[in-house]
């Protein structure tokens, strides 16, 4: 289940906020922040929130590719539902299992590697 308090989606907003404070929707969720959640909690609540369709634009680093950007408050749910999931899902995983896990880089992979 899904921690749907007010606290959890501030801390979601906070962490989903990181390196983007300067883009103009998180800029305006951060504004009024408590009220911007309230409404999260109501529609996840009523089960009413719909994701959003993302915002496409290319990059030309290394090379020209389409990304697609979810609206800042799809990325506050996204937080929301990783830090409900993750401990469980963590859980699950083989102990040399290194992809897009904390504390479990490429560096770890490669000296538990060298160790074999």
């Amino acid at each position: 289940m899904v921690d749907l308090d007010l606290a959890a989606v501030l801390r979601a907003a906070h962490v989903a906020a990181r390196g983007k404070r300067r883009s103009a929707d998180v800029a305006a969720f951060l504004l009024d922040r408590e009220r911007h959640s309230l409404a999260l909690i109501a529609e996840l609540g009523a089960g009413t929130w719909r994701p959003s369709a993302p915002r496409g634009f290319f990059i030309r680093e290394p090379k020209l590719r389409l990304i697609s950007a979810l609206p800042f408050r799809d990325r506050v749910v996204q937080h929301l539902l990783v830090a409900a999931t993750l401990p469980a899902i963590e859980r699950s995983f083989a102990p040399q299992s290194y992809a897009c896990r904390k504390g479990f880089g490429t560096h770890r992979c490669l000296r538990a590697a060298a160790e074999l």
